[in-house]
This record gives structure tokens, C-alpha cells and sequence, in this order.
């Protein structure tokens, strides 16, 4: 199968992207297969083409990474396979190592230069896997990679979004001391976890984005602000969380605002609570 070259591999470090090889489609098979299949000699035999892929864009290195396949990932390594490559659908190989729960793979893919901070299409990392695995010793490793601000904030940031739907506050303090992430860097790609948290009438976790700083305005992608989301959900806790710590009552969106989602939705309560609060904020006006 004739396949673009470059839309299957992006360099995301500084190895040498790897190159066409120009060879018989057996030899590709062979050394895909062989890697697959676990055959570290076979593999040996077919070494010089490392970096050959296959119609799925996958190389040698994404097939031992996958499999936790240690010694193919360290003949591949060894013999200067690019670390990196992206493969349809995305991922790369320590993406792959780390869904499929082999983190000494991750490990060894990470010490040769691995990016841990690159977010496939749909959003996923190495350093996003590792954080929602625990796995303290490989975050750190991740951590002392060097990288571009823009990339690491970013990847970092989609772990908060990550967290808002797992609901798992304790990775919340992972993500703020030890990765150094930041809960106010300007994202607009990707959905704030306060306003995630806010669709899901999540109380608890909306209080720990609060108190860790999380802007109380930040819309998400469809141009919503936390306490939109939590007015049209009827989430009546939530409202009245966001109110207190000073979020706005009138912001708009296509001329409507929380209290009109909330009426259009039924939610009685939250229409009651908004428009006490909208008659006290007028009155102090």
C-alpha cells in the first residue's frame, strides 16, 4: 500500500526522522512480523530496517512497545530507531506502551528521548497516561525531560480535564506540586476542568478547582462558563458554590445567559436562587 511518508511520521525530537527504505514487501513483513512475534533473532536479521511501517503506519517499535516486548525495544533503541513515530491513527509507541499498562517499556522509551509531553489527536499523552496510572518514579523521569513550555503546559493542562471526568481529586495535587502544571495557563482548545466539572454537578471537585485558582470564567468549547454549564444541568450546589466565589450572573452566549438556560431547562430551584442573587447584586449597584 503507496502511503505519504510524512503524514505517518512527526518528528517531535531531535533524532533524525526515520527514511523511506526501499525494499521487497516480504523484508517489511518479516521484520514487522518478527517483532510482533516476540523473535529476537529474526528481528536481528532485518535490523537495518528499523524504521518501516505498515499500513497502519505502525513500526517495529510501536509493535514492541505495545507488547512490552523489552529486548525488541531495546535491539530497536539500540540500533537508533526513531523514538517517536506516529503512526494513523496518532500514537506513538510510548503512548501505546502506557495504555497497555508496560511501564518499564515507557521507561526505556522515555531515557532515549521519547517525548512524554507530545498530545496525539485525540489528546492523549505519555505524561497523561502516567499521571492517571500513579506511577510516581516515571512521571518524575517524564518530568526531567526537557521540552517547550507551550507543549508540556498543554499536555499538563489536558490532565486537569482528564482528572474532571475521573473525579480523582488527589491526581489535582500531583498535577499542581510535582508536575508544576498550571490551572491558569491559556488553553482554549480543550474543555477547563471547572467548567467540566461544573456540567457534571460534580460540588466537590468544582471546590477544589476554585481553591487551587481555576479562572471562574473560562468558557468551554462551546462558549459556555462554568456556572452556563451548571444552570442548564440544574446543578443548584454548584450555582450557588460558583456565586459565592464571585462568579458573573450575566455573561451571554447567543443572548442567553445561566438564568435563561436554567428556565429553558425547568430548573426551578436555580431560577429562584439566580434571581435572588441578580436582585441583591442590583440592589448593592
Amino acid at each position: 500500500m503507496n502511503m505519504n511518508h510524512n503524514s505517518i511520521f512527526t518528528n517531535h525530537n531531535s533524532h533524525s526522522p526515520p527514511q523511506q527504505v526501499n525494499q521487497s514487501v516480504s523484508e517489511a513483513i518479516n521484520l514487522l512480523t518478527a517483532t510482533q512475534a516476540g523473535d529476537l533473532l529474526k528481528m536481528a536479521d532485518f535490523i537495518d530496517q528499523h524504521n518501516t511501517y505498515d499500513e497502519h503506519g505502525n513500526t517495529p517499535l510501536h509493535y514492541a512497545a505495545a507488547g512490552g516486548f523489552i529486548d525488541g525495544v531495546s535491539l530497536l533503541l539500540l540500533h537508533h530507531c526513531y523514538v517517536d513515530p506516529v503512526n494513523n491513527i496518532g500514537s506513538t509507541p510510548l503512548i501505546l506502551a502506557l495504555q497497555n499498562q508496560h511501564h518499564n517499556a515507557a521507561l526505556l522509551l522515555v531515557n532515549a528521548g521519547a517525548s512524554p509531553f507530545y498530545l496525539s489527536p485525540c489528546r492523549m499523552s505519555g505524561i497523561g497516561l502516567a499521571v492517571m496510572s500513579g506511577d510516581t518514579s516515571l512521571i518524575l523521569c517524564m518530568l526531567s525531560v526537557k521540552s517547550s513550555q507551550i507543549n508540556r503546559q498543554l499536555a499538563l493542562y489536558k490532565i486537569f480535564s482528564d482528572v474532571a471526568i475521573s473525579k480523582v481529586v488527589d491526581k489535582v495535587d500531583l498535577l499542581l506540586s510535582t508536575c508544576k502544571a498550571d490551572i491558569r495557563y491559556p488553553v482554549f482548545t480543550l474543555n477547563p476542568p471547572l467548567a467540566i466539572s461544573a456540567t457534571l454537578g460534580d460540588t466537590d471537585m468544582v471546590e477544589k478547582w476554585i481553591q487551587v485558582g481555576a479562572p471562574l470564567e473560562r468558557r468551554d468549547t462551546s462558549g459556555l462558563t462554568p456556572l452556563m454549564n451548571a444552570a442548564r444541568g440544574g446543578h443548584l450546589s454548584v450555582c450557588q458554590l460558583l456565586v459565592i466565589h464571585g462568579a458573573k450572573l450575566h455573561p451571554e452566549i447567543n443572548g442567553q445567559t445561566a438564568l435563561s438556560m436554567a428556565l429553558e431547562f425547568g430548573h426551578t430551584e436555580v431560577v429562584d436562587y439566580l434571581i435572588s442573587q441578580s436582585v441583591t447584586v442590583d440592589y448593592h449597584l
